[in-house]
């Protein structure tokens, strides 16, 4: 056959195309770095209810639980120690920290595993623990708590029951109790 004008010849020394070559090109280029630590989002994760309903500050606060995660080595879940500081430096608004460790609580993307305290006194002051809920802590396995919300609705209730929220949760891993609506009597 003969090749059609500016088109390359074909080198009679060159290998036989192989099918497997460019399967493993993508398989290297979209696999997780072996220099680096990763984690996993998955699809189901990121367009589920919960996530959609996640406020800037909130998703800040999910993602820098993340990096601590990371930066322990993927080790130590459930014990991952990120002070108010830390949340301030990685950019979440001052005045929003709580709140948005709540929001995303009620979501299901994190869960405080230890209650810290505030104070001036140094032997006081304890920062939280937390934990990712879609990964295995050491005491089991993983909670995925953001699939509790099957619709939009349900997560944007959860956000503003958090947000109508003005006093601090329960010291010590008690539940969140929210305030339950009144009833006008007639």
């Amino acid at each position: 056959m003969k090749p059609r004008p500016g088109q390359k010849k074909l080198n009679p020394d060159r290998q036989a195309y192989d099918p497997d070559q460019r399967s493993k090109y993508w398989q290297k280029q979209n696999s997780p770095p072996g220099d680096t630590n990763w984690l996993w989002l998955t699809r189901d994760m990121l367009s589920s209810p919960a996530f959609r309903q996640l406020s800037g500050n909130a998703l800040l606060i999910v993602m820098r639980v993340a990096v601590e995660h990371l930066c322990s080595g993927g080790k130590e879940n459930g014990r991952l120690v990120v002070t108010h500081r830390d949340f301030i430096t990685y950019g979440v608004s001052a005045k929003a920290v709580a709140t948005s460790i709540r929001e995303a609580e009620a979501l299901g993307w994190i869960t405080v595993t230890e209650r810290g305290r505030g104070g001036k006194a140094g032997d006081y002051r304890r920062p939280n623990c937390f934990a990712l809920s879609w990964l295995p802590t050491a005491e089991g396995n993983a909670s995925n708590a953001w699939r509790r919300f099957t619709s939009a609705d349900e997560a944007r209730r959860a956000v503003a029951d958090v947000r109508t929220l003005r006093v601090a949760p329960p010291r010590h891993g008690d539940r969140l109790e929210l305030p339950r609506k009144r009833v006008a009597k007639i």
